[in-house]
């Protein structure tokens, strides 16, 4: 039980990572080998391609990214929705919220 929330809060902090890193990135875009190479650098640990390409769909599904692929990679680019998300006017079931400034 404690191993699967942990789980479920790595997820959501994982894909609250993924929108600030989006967020950062002047096209507002990135692929998934970046974000991973993202996630290993602010999580503390790293993480597997299988695990970003699916934090990257769930945050598709949630409204947040679009996604497009180019050969192998997946493209994400914040929406509206997630912009809202990270900059704390709106709140997405699912992704951690970010810390108050």
């Amino acid at each position: 039980m404690m191993n699967e929330i942990n789980n479920i809060v790595a997820a959501e902090r994982a894909k609250l990572n993924i929108l600030l890193a989006l967020k950062e990135e002047a096209s507002y875009s990135s692929n998934e080998q970046l974000l991973q190479a993202w996630l290993d650098a602010t999580g503390g640990v790293p993480v597997a391609r299988a695990f970003v390409r699916q934090c990257m769909l769930e945050l598709e599904e949630l409204k947040a990214v679009k996604i497009k692929v180019a050969g192998e990679l997946m493209i994400a680019t914040i929406t509206e929705s997630g912009l809202e998300h990270v900059e704390g006017r709106a709140i997405i079931k699912g992704v951690l919220r970010p810390e108050v400034r």
